[in-house]
């Protein structure tokens, strides 16, 4: 984990907005209409994914929630599982978690429960020979960092000779954990640990009838403990590697155990053990000693004797460059004087990147692509494309993928309006508004869907056309856009008034009553149908998956009565206009030879994609850095 200690470093200074960088992973068949809100809890997901018939599993333990191992599990549990708890498909069981004890990888002296929890000793118990072991349906994975169970122990038997650890996968399974090579065991007759011998050492008490034993194998720094009712003993086994899988053996008759693998609340607070050695890890990070760092905005190195001397001034540098990518120019301007004067930031270095990212035109530049960025933002898709063919006429035509997520935001967002207009009169008691819900379902079932006999109707073009875009703006609502910078109030009074941001009065509509008429609905409506046409008509022969999955989800709002509160309500949603406006800032930056992405997503970009693979792997210390909670401000 030593190579991401620099990019780990630097999100501990500032984490990022969670906004900002949630698309960061790259575009999917999907990310047309890409927003937080057709995702769901972790927890349930893993319920609805639960394929075992008579088993508790499968459910990942509350400890591992929070990690990046997290994602790798819920992949792995969605697939089917054979009638012992294990996945046929060996690639997807190295990321399965143990959850029952395997009914065939035991020993014919021990009798199981109906769900693979509870053992009991049937043998003879008259010499170590009789002794009888049993492994979990799979092994720990490392990756998880920790595992933890505790094994319930029901009755003690005749002697009480019952063993409590893990082993490798072919060690023989007639005699108890720790007597073997690659296995480990706490023995309850004795109180002694067993680590691949007959010989054992002493560790801690003797267990009986009534006692929780607990065991934990820490992956992070190769150690395992044990636990009595709550109470850790300390640490038992050191140098330990992966492929270990949980085993009990019992030796004596009316031996009875039952294991818990995270089914049930553990006696032992594991969870917080977690989040301490998380912070022991992130510790580690933070002490490790940097190396050289350059940068990310300059083409010539910052030198310095020590990269520690200049790693405040790297992560001021990569805000900077980050506002200045997104054209938050007053933002940028004030954190500059602010990290200078009460930072002590090198103001020689920050100065030669001011002039690197001010040069003649840059603000200007910065101002135009916030004002494109803000029509997006606030919906008004139609204000944003004649603004980006204005101000930056080689962007569309070069970039037709990004041209088409803007006619598809634009639908949807004419779409919304139509239905929110809806949503008012249904909650009117007046008569003649309550007319204007009732007609405005009849339009819509009338023409459900575009392909039934409206994708081939002729469409007036030039005049018509450009008549239909200036009704569009007018019918633009955009009162309901909340300036969030102060950037965007920097414009001149004396600009162009088309290209200037317009501020009004918002009205609420719980405090002032707006009577919207049949004649102004059907207006909406049609201008809605009109667009919609003519949309399905320019891309009816593009094969690209991904434009046929969009044009379908998007055209699936005409379906429903009430677009907003149906299953695909969530396009309407603002949420979703925020990566169509980092797309577009993009493609303008890239039209000018400058980075499509800032280096600060793109450090956050490949700081995720390292800890994933690494977790594939199987390091596990990738357990202890979530690069998503950790390094990004989450806003409720």
């Amino acid at each position: 984990m030593s190579g991401l200690s620099t990019t780990s470093r630097i999100f501990s200074y500032y984490p990022l907005s969670i906004s900002s960088v949630s698309q960061s992973n790259g575009p999917s068949t999907k990310s047309y209409h890409s927003n937080s809100h057709n995702s769901s809890n972790l927890q349930s997901n893993l319920s609805n994914k639960n394929k075992y018939s008579k088993l508790q599993g499968p459910r990942l333990p509350s400890y591992l929630i929070d990690t990046t191992f997290a994602d790798l599990y819920i992949a792995s549990s969605s697939e089917s599982y054979t009638r012992n708890g294990s996945v046929s498909d060996s690639d997807q069981a190295s990321f399965a978690l143990p959850t029952a004890w395997n009914i065939d990888d035991r020993s014919p002296n021990l009798e199981l429960s109906e769900d693979r929890l509870r053992v009991n000793y049937t043998g003879s118990g008259k010499n170590d020979s009789d002794a009888a072991a049993i492994r979990a349906n799979f092994p720990m994975p490392p990756q998880c960092g920790l595992f933890y169970f505790e094994v319930d122990i029901i009755s003690k038997g005749r002697e009480g000779f019952i063993g409590i650890g893990f082993c490798g996968k072919n060690v023989q399974l007639n005699r108890l954990p720790g007597w073997e090579n690659m296995s480990w065991g706490y023995h309850g007759d004795d109180g002694h640990l067993f680590c691949c011998s007959g010989t054992g050492k002493p560790y801690g008490p003797q267990f009986t009838t009534g006692d929780v034993i607990g065991c934990c194998v820490n992956f992070r720094d190769g150690t395992a403990f044990y636990t009595k009712n709550g109470a850790i003993l300390g640490t038992a086994f050191r140098d330990l590697k992966g492929g270990l899988y949980p085993s009990i053996g019992l030796r004596t008759p009316n031996e009875s155990v039952e294991v818990n693998f995270g089914q049930k609340e553990f006696k032992f607070a594991i969870d917080h053990y977690m989040k301490e050695q998380k912070a022991l890890q992130w510790q580690i990070i933070n002490t490790t000693p940097m190396p050289p760092i350059s940068s990310p905005v300059m083409s010539a190195p910052v030198l310095r004797a020590s990269s520690e001397a200049n790693l405040t001034t790297t992560v001021h540098q990569l805000i900077f460059s980050y506002l200045v990518h997104h054209g938050f120019s007053e933002t940028a301007k004030a954190f500059y004087k602010d990290a200078v004067h009460f930072l002590n930031i090198d103001s020689d270095l920050m100065e030669d990147i001011e002039y690197e990212q001010s040069a003649p035109g840059t603000e200007i530049d910065m101002l135009n692509r916030q004002r494109i960025r803000n029509a997006v933002l606030r919906g008004d898709i139609d204000q944003a494309i004649k603004l980006t063919n204005a101000l930056f006429p080689s962007v569309l035509p070069a970039n037709d993928d990004i041209h088409f997520r803007l006619r598809c935001r634009e639908f949807i967002e004419m779409m919304g309006r139509c239905s929110g207009a809806r949503a008012v009169a249904a909650e009117d008691e007046d008569d003649d508004l309550v007319k204007v819900e009732k007609h405005h379902d009849m339009i819509v079932r009338s023409q459900m869907a575009l392909g039934d006999g409206v994708t081939g109707q002729e469409t007036d073009s030039g005049d018509k056309d450009d008549d239909e875009d200036e009704e569009y703006e007018d019918a633009m609502d955009v009162d309901d856009f909340t300036v969030s910078h102060s950037d965007s109030a920097s414009y001149s009074e004396d600009e162009d008034a088309r290209l200037a941001p317009i501020k009004r009065k918002k009205n609420s509509i719980k405090r002032k009553k707006i009577n919207y008429n049949v004649d102004t609905l059907d207006s909406q409506i049609e201008t809605a149908m009109k667009f919609g046409q003519k949309l399905q008509q320019d891309y009816q022969d593009d094969t690209r998956e991904e434009i046929k999955s969009a044009l379908e989800e998007a055209f699936s709002l005409l379906a429903y009565s009430d677009p907003a509160n149906s299953v695909v309500g969530y396009l309407l949603h603002p949420s979703g206009r925020e990566p169509v406006a980092n797309a577009l800032n993009s493609a303008i930056l890239a039209s000018q030879g400058k980075p499509a992405i800032p280096q600060l997503e793109r450090i956050f970009r490949q700081t995720s994609v390292t800890v994933k693979e690494l977790s594939r792997c199987g390091v596990g210390t990738t357990a202890f850095v979530n690069v998503n909670s950790d390094c990004l401000a989450q806003n409720n």
